[in-house]
């Protein structure tokens, strides 16, 4: 259910590294989840992604090795994503480099911490964007 109209911004109640919390987000200090198909990657607040990025391996593991980053929407609905669903290849300095798609952002606190949930999240999870009943959902993509 959308909290937020202006940001298709639904309840975000956790993020766990390998099924275990992070402790940003809980069922009763909730963070908003700002779906954005504008955003290619994940932000966040500085301190919370700050907290992620510190459960991850120094060098990106693009080969999908890594820990699972699950978000965890509304009653309890949860959507993980594989590190080489949330890393990516990039050049830097003509050789190739593995790197995070997670970035920090403060934007106002009015429905708690805010995260910004991108393109990285859409590319595995299909999203629908129901005005008529304000809500937004998430499938499996092919």
């Amino acid at each position: 259910t959308v909290i937020e109209k202006k940001y298709w911004s639904i309840k975000l109640t956790d993020i766990l590294v390998n099924g275990t919390s992070l402790g940003v987000c809980s069922d009763l200090n909730p963070c908003s989840g700002i779906i954005d198909t504008g955003t290619s990657i994940i932000s966040g607040p500085s301190a919370d992604v700050d907290k992620l990025l510190n459960q991850l391996p120094n060098d990106a593991d693009c080969s999908g090795k890594g820990p699972e980053i699950t978000f965890k929407f509304g009653d309890g609905e949860e959507y993980t994503l594989h590190s080489n669903e949330y890393n990516e290849n990039i050049i830097v300095d003509h050789r190739m480099e593995c790197t995070s798609l997670f970035d920090t952002i403060e934007l106002p606190r009015t429905n708690g911490p805010a995260w910004i949930i991108g393109e990285v999240f859409m590319k595995k999870y299909y999203t629908i964007f129901d005005r008529d009943s304000d809500r937004v959902g998430f499938a499996l993509a092919n």
